[in-house]
This record gives C-alpha cells, sequence and structure tokens, in this order.
C-alpha cells in the first residue's frame, strides 16, 4: 500500500532507526541486496518508530495495477494465453489487477482504527467509456468490502492506467482516459451513487430527476488525478482533468530535480492555486531501484544528460561505498526529495511509494 502525509508533518531531517521490520505491501518491491537504512526509513515513515513521532498519514492508498508495465513483463506471464481479451480488454477487471487483493495488513489495519481515510485508485487501462461506471462500482465495492463498509474512502485516485496496450497507435481513439474516468466519477457523486447502505454494498446512482436533496450520510470521496512532472508540461491535459473534478493532483516523483521543479514553475505560472498538488516521494535503495522509477516515469536515461548524471551518481556511490553507508546515500537523498517538496508552489502533501 502506499501512504499520504501531509506536507507540514514531513519530517526535516530523516533519523535512522535500527528496527527494519515493516508490514505495509510495496507496490515496488526493494532490492534484495537493501536493508539497514533504508529499510528502517521506511519503518519509521510507516510505524513512527525511531526518536522522532514518525509522520501521522491520513490516508492509505490502495492502488489499481495492471498485469505488468511493458510488453516484456506480459510476455512472461505464461499461464494464460496472450490476447487482447486476456489482457482485459474486454474492460472486466480479468487483466488481474493486483489492488484490493488479500486482507488488511497490521498497518492498514491500524491506521484505519485511528480513523485514517483510504483513497482508492481506479485505472482505465483497456476500458472503453461506457464501461467505466460498473468499473467504479466494482472498484468502490471492493474497497468497502476490504477495508469495511465503515472505512471512510477519502478520495478516487483517477488514472489512465499503465497497461502498455494503451501505447498501440489505436488505444487514443478507441479507449477512455483518466478525464473520462473523472467525469464518471463526478457524474456518480452528484447522484448519490457512493453512498452506502446499511449492509455496507453501494446504493445505484438515482437518475437527475429522482435524486434527493438530502444530505449522504457522509462526504462524497473527493476526485484525484495524476501528472508527470518528468515528462513535458501539458497544461491542456492538465486543465482538462481539473475541469472533470479533480480538486488534487499527485506527481510522480521528483527524480529530475531541474526538470521537476521546472514543470511546477510552468504549472504554477498557467494555474496559481487551482488545486492542491501532492508529491510522490520513493524510497530508493539501488541503481536498479533508480532505473525502474525511471523507466515508471517514462524517462530515456540515454536521451537525458539530467538523468545520466543522477544514474552515474548513484553507480558511484554504490561500488564505491559499504552497504551500509550507501543505504545512508540512499536516506539523504530521499531528505533531499523532500526538502524539494517543501518548496516548491502549492504543494500540500506527500505520496510515500
Amino acid at each position: 500500500s502506499f501512504c499520504f502525509a501531509p506536507l507540514a508533518s514531513a519530517p526535516k531531517r530523516l533519523a535512522i532507526d535500527g528496527n527494519t521490520n515493516t508490514n505495509t505491501s510495496r507496490c515496488v518491491p526493494t532490492d534484495g541486496a537493501a536493508g539497514g537504512a533504508a529499510r528502517a526509513l521506511e519503518s519509521q515513515l510507516l510505524q513512527g518508530k525511531g526518536k522522532g513521532k514518525g509522520i501521522p498519514f491520513r490516508a492509505v492508498v490502495q492502488p489499481d495495477l495492471p498485469p505488468a508495465n511493458t510488453w516484456s513483463g506480459l510476455l512472461k506471464q505464461k499461464s494464460k494465453a496472450f490476447s487482447l481479451s486476456s489482457l482485459g480488454w474486454n474492460g472486466s477487471s480479468n487483466d488481474k489487477s493486483k489492488s484490493n487483493a488479500g486482507g488488511q495488513t497490521a498497518f492498514e489495519a491500524e491506521s484505519l482504527a485511528d480513523g485514517v481515510g483510504v483513497v482508492q485508485t481506479v485505472a482505465v487501462n483497456l476500458r472503453r467509456e461506457a464501461q467505466l461506471g460498473a468499473y467504479l462500482r466494482e472498484k468502490v465495492g471492493a474497497c468497502r468490502e476490504k477495508y469495511g463498509a465503515d472505512a471512510r474512502i477519502r478520495a478516487l485516485l483517477c488514472v489512465s492506467g499503465g497497461h502498455p496496450a494503451r501505447q498501440l497507435p489505436f488505444a487514443r481513439h478507441a479507449l477512455a482516459d483518466s478525464a473520462a474516468m473523472l467525469r464518471e466519477a463526478a457524474r456518480w457523486s452528484a447522484l448519490g451513487g457512493f453512498a452506502a447502505t446499511e449492509d455496507g454494498t453501494l446504493s445505484s446512482p438515482s437518475s437527475p430527476s429522482s435524486s434527493s436533496s438530502s444530505p449522504l450520510p457522509s462526504p462524497p470521496p473527493e476526485l484525484w488525478c495524476v501528472e508527470n512532472p518528468l515528462a513535458k508540461f501539458d497544461a491542456a491535459r492538465l486543465e482538462g482533468k481539473l475541469e472533470a473534478g479533480a480538486t488534487t493532483v499527485v506527481t510522480q516523483p521528483p527524480l529530475l530535480r531541474e526538470s521537476f521543479a521546472g514543470w511546477f514553475q510552468q504549472c504554477d505560472a498557467a494555474f496559481g492555486d487551482a488545486g492542491n498538488l501532492v508529491v510522490g516521494i520513493p524510497c530508493l535503495t539501488s541503481v536498479k531501484n533508480l532505473l525502474f522509477w525511471l523507466e515508471i516515469c517514462g524517462v530515456s536515461v540515454q536521451g537525458s544528460p539530467e538523468a545520466q548524471a543522477v544514474v552515474r551518481e548513484f553507480e558511484r556511490m554504490q561500488e564505491s561505498l559499504s552497504g551500509d553507508d550507501f543505504d545512508r546515500f540512499c536516506l539523504q537523498h530521499t531528505e533531499g526529495l523532500v526538502q524539494l517538496a517543501a518548496g516548491l508552489p502549492n504543494v500540500t502533501g506527500l505520496h510515500f511509494m
């Protein structure tokens, strides 16, 4: 699971704690050789151990992942036939999304008991617009089934999804996008579609002519979206998401600081305080882990001198330092990302990944 914390509570200095155990599941596993300080940071952030009180997380973020993010990853799945239907092209959840799988972790259970909410990610992946309403209902229902009918769904994080088939030439015209998911979620919210019945199941959204003016038992979830500051700033795309109902923008991590800061400057010039921004913070643990994140963010190392410089620094440190010293270097790097986020305009929180 991912966790969200308000920026004001993020530590200015990250201490190292000797306890390296954590029960919180991770969407991206750490490198097998990593340990010590890097995993202690994770434990400190998630469980509040060490000298400080830790970070008071406000939400557990439930992912909605495709079977794989690359074609090579899909080809490695030898257990099923390789076809558009088996990859979820029909819009159902047979793409084996990893979200909502299994029960709560110990950290999630403790957090929810303390009033922490859930941010449920809802990914379009290979779905068309006509299929989004049913999928929204499925994901919100599964979230309440996992976390309990009383759990507060703070927000729906509406994303296009990382399925590689979305990069095919015809996909842009055939498939829905995150703005369409936001519009559908806003429509459902306006019609009371996220209200739960007494048994915890979802009520059906009423039609506009029969909708009631009575308030919902609990506030409807906020609508969040994602942007990638390591890519070229696209004002029209972001404007479309904000107009579709997004009130918070969660960003990919600031792996390339100059590019990241430049994107924020353009965003501030174009939109000012039109929306809240939450910065993704990964706990990098190795060169391999760094390269993975750069790939996820669509960064070509060969085509980016800034990326080449970051990778060379990590390679030099990993080769020259002992395991514990390299872990401390990773901690200092993460500390720098937190400090960078604190100085950017309109940033209201951190998304620890």
